[in-house]
């Protein structure tokens, strides 16, 4: 899973590279956004703008929290 995961970023990095200098916006999920562990790795001077649920204590640039969604257990039918 992990190797899946830098293989994205990387990609993503890769294409994004070239626009970067233009200003360029990628809409991911945070994992793929994280300083610590996303595409901000592979593609430096980026700003990753994260909206969750609890904080992530300084895993982006500028966090914001967001009220929990509402969810069904997905497990309870089991």
């Amino acid at each position: 899973m992990a190797l899946a995961q830098i293989a994205r970023d990387t990609a993503m990095a890769k294409v994004m590279k070239p626009y970067q200098t233009h200003g360029v916006v990628l809409l991911a999920g945070n994992g793929h956004i994280r300083r610590d562990l996303g595409l901000p790795l592979w593609l430096p001077n980026t700003l990753s703008v994260g909206f969750v649920e609890v904080s992530y204590n300084g895993a982006f640039d500028q966090e914001n929290l967001i009220v929990p969604a509402q969810r069904a257990d997905p497990c309870f039918s089991l």
